[in-house]
């Protein structure tokens, strides 16, 4: 197994443990029978979780298949996989914590901005692990990162900005769904 196979494998994995948590976090409030809690802003900001496990690990799949890499090189990308999962583990409250601060949806709406923190700086630093990569396509392929790679990213963290700066509730809710139809339509297109 190479290097970079085995961070492929261990990013997987960490990306399986947020979606996990993520998954789990669900369940419970299910279990509790308080599903309806969740609300607009906990299904936008679990599909949005869901969309970013999904760019993330084939961004970085891309990437990293068959790259020579060190650890200097992997700690970009092990940052971005760690708020990806501290994002997945805030979505939803443990059992208990949101029945004393007005339910479930007043605590998926308390953990928008930091959601959104870590989701700006896991972009960040996924674009700054695939700026080499990235820049070393660009004499072959200019049109890749200017019509697509820096309006693409920079539509995401505007979003992201949109979300943690937004005064109001809707005003994030509508930064989220313009990144779940980024997302969708950059799935759809499977451009990644």
């Amino acid at each position: 197994m190479s290097p970079s196979d085995a961070f492929i494998a261990f990013y997987t994995l960490l990306l399986g443990l947020g979606m996990a948590a993520l998954l789990t976090g669900f369940a419970g409030v299910v279990r509790r029978h308080r599903t309806l809690e969740i609300g607009a802003t906990g299904l936008l900001l679990s599909v949005l979780i869901i969309f970013e496990f999904l760019t993330g690990w084939s961004g970085a799949t891309r990437t990293f298949s068959g790259s020579d890499s060190n650890v200097l090189t992997l700690l970009l990308p092990f940052g971005t996989g760690a708020c990806y999962f501290l994002a997945s583990v805030l979505i939803f409250p443990e059992p208990g914590e949101s029945d004393q601060d007005g339910g479930v949806g007043a605590y998926i709406a308390s953990q928008v901005r930091t959601i959104a923190i870590l989701l700006f700086a896991a972009n960040l630093l996924l674009i700054g692990a695939e700026l080499p990569f990235v820049s070393a396509k660009m004499p072959s392929d200019p049109s890749y990162f200017w019509a697509f790679y820096l309006p693409y990213n920079g539509a995401i963290l505007f979003c992201y900005a949109v979300m943690i700066a937004a005064p109001k509730r809707g005003i994030a809710v509508g930064a989220m769904l313009g990144l779940v139809m980024i997302y969708a339509w950059v799935t759809g297109t499977s451009t990644i």
